[in-house]
């Protein structure tokens, strides 16, 4: 199974996390602008798994801030 499968259903999962009043950023206006998706091994196609979503790091760059999830 591709690895970006399981990640299409993850989206709800950021947004609600993005939408926190706790997140130091207002989510109106807010672009992402890159992603990457490490597979660490093969997900057979009927294999239940787990999803854990967290914040890491946040910075400023010169474009704006840039968060981290795991």
């Amino acid at each position: 199974m591709s690895p970006l499968y399981p990640y299409a259903f993850l989206g709800p999962l950021h947004m609600e996390l993005l939408a926190q009043s706790a997140f130091p950023i207002n989510l109106v206006g807010s672009v992402h602008s890159r992603q990457h998706v490490l597979q660490s091994r093969p997900l057979p196609t009927a294999a239940p798994f787990d999803v854990h979503i967290e914040l890491l790091d946040g910075r400023q760059l010169k474009r704006g801030f840039e968060f981290d999830f795991t």
